[in-house]
């Protein structure tokens, strides 16, 4: 009985010594096997910790790659203005070519036979001195002869376009003695004095460019028409009545100087005494002249 008493508190002593070092020893276990966890798991947070620090690193070089593009971008915008100043001398150099496009004024004077460009409108003044060639008087249908003398005159011509132009003008034909077939100075009856005969003509005119040179030398060939009325004064004579007048002629212009021939003709009437009838007057002329054109 004893001993089996005994027995059974030696078990139970060691029942209770066993418990809590069962207990430590799972503790133990259970601490080891945290550590080997947290011993495991620390590579994988160091491979995320690098891959993130990877992912970064990228984005890093990507905004540092799109910064230096923004950058060249900013300069060549920058460098283009100076680029173009720099080739702004090449293109002047090659502006012939392009100076052919010159102002309406230049243009009517330059281009091909029948050049019909629309230019804008422009304004000529042209003044001319000639002197008259061969005139032909007729008093009564009776020739007689006259001097060549001086003329001088002044006409304005608007142009809508290089080819045709409008205008006006007008011109005196001096003084010249009449003479008869033998070159008698013809004089009045009755004491007065030599005749002698003038016209002033103002005149409308219509007058065509029609050869145009690409030159600074000779630059245009030009013909017109010119139809006015003549003023006509015959002096000592008793009384004059003046008539039509009309001119057809041509040129050419030499740089902006004329060189013109017109050929022009005056009519009228002219009462040599008093009770008598009136008599018809015409004269043809030849007249050759020098001018200078003025633009405005």
């Amino acid at each position: 009985m004893k001993k089996t008493i005994a027995a059974v508190t030696v078990a139970f002593m060691l029942t209770v010594f066993a418990i809590p070092a069962f207990c430590e020893t799972d503790a133990v276990n259970e601490q080891k096997s945290t550590v080997q966890q947290e011993k495991l798991a620390q590579p994988e947070q160091d491979v995320k910790i690098k891959e993130d620090a990877t992912i970064e690193q990228e984005q890093a070089n990507q905004n540092q790659i799109k910064k230096e593009v923004q950058s060249k971008q900013v300069d060549q915008a920058k460098q283009e203005p100076t680029k173009v100043e720099a080739e702004e001398p090449v293109t002047k150099k090659e502006e012939p070519a392009v100076k052919e496009e010159k102002p309406a004024e230049e243009k009517a004077e330059k281009g091909s036979i029948l050049n019909y460009s629309k230019d804008k409108s422009r304004t000529e003044i042209e003044i001319k001195v000639g002197r008259t060639v061969n005139a032909k008087p007729e008093i009564d249908r009776n020739k007689v002869k006259v001097d060549d003398v001086y003329t001088v005159g002044i006409e304005v011509m608007a142009y809508s376009n290089s080819f045709l132009g409008f205008g006006a003008g007008i011109y005196n034909i001096f003084d010249s003695k009449l003479k008869d077939d033998n070159g008698n100075v013809i004089g009045d009856p009755n004491g007065k004095g030599d005749y002698e005969i003038a016209f002033t003509n103002p005149y409308l005119t219509l007058k065509s460019k029609i050869l145009q040179f690409d030159s600074e030398i000779i630059r245009n060939v030009y013909i017109y028409g010119q139809l006015g009325y003549g003023f006509m004064r015959i002096k000592n004579a008793y009384e004059t009545e003046d008539g039509m007048y009309w001119g057809i002629g041509g040129g050419v212009e030499i740089w902006h100087f004329l060189l013109d021939v017109n050929y022009a003709t005056n009519f009228g009437k002219i009462k040599m005494a008093p009770g008598e009838n009136k008599i018809d007057v015409r004269q043809t002329t030849l007249i050759v002249s020098v001018g200078y054109r003025f633009r405005l």
